[in-house]
């Protein structure tokens, strides 16, 4: 006789506790997967963010919360800089700073201080009441990452999916 295949059936009350077993390795495994996941997106995001001033880049956080069966992985952008996400994904058309124009500024009571290099008398503290912004590229440096981390994401997850059921051969 030729061993081809083999099996157990085994009994319900048996079933359900290696099934139990399982489903506590299972959010064990999840949520640890889904942090380390949520790291790599994190620290994925902070190399490819703008470096203008690195403030931007430094409110890249993440955070994981579990809810039931559910574990969430977030990442997003605090700080003062935060802000920014929208234009830095989008970019922006020309516009003229502050949108009020010198009347804002005067209301406020100061002019808008900057350092410019290639300034008329040379590099700088200029200061003016309103400037005319060239406006910024697109940079969807979220999606470049997005599309990085698919696949070891997909990694990850089949790794744990391995943990948690495999066949026995």
């Amino acid at each position: 006789m030729a061993k081809l295949l083999s099996f157990e059936a085994i009994g319900f009350r048996e079933a359900r506790g290696r099934f139990a077993a399982r489903d506590r390795l299972l959010q064990r495994e999840k949520r640890q997967m889904v942090r380390d996941v949520s790291i790599d997106y994190r620290n994925m995001l902070f190399l490819e963010a703008p470096r203008d001033t690195q403030a931007y880049a430094d409110g890249i956080a993440y955070r994981t919360d579990n809810r039931g069966n559910i574990t969430r992985g977030t990442v997003f952008v605090g700080g003062p800089h935060a802000w920014l996400t929208d234009i830095i994904i989008k970019g922006s058309k020309p516009h003229v700073i502050p949108t009020g124009g010198a009347p804002a500024q005067i209301a406020k009571g100061y002019p808008l201080r900057f350092y410019w290099e290639n300034g008329p008398t040379g590099p700088g503290i200029y200061r003016f009441w309103k400037v005319n912004h060239p406006g910024t590229k697109p940079n969807d440096f979220v999606s470049r990452v997005r599309g990085l981390m698919v696949n070891p994401t997909r990694r990850r997850l089949n790794t744990v999916a391995n943990r948690v059921a495999y066949l026995k051969t």
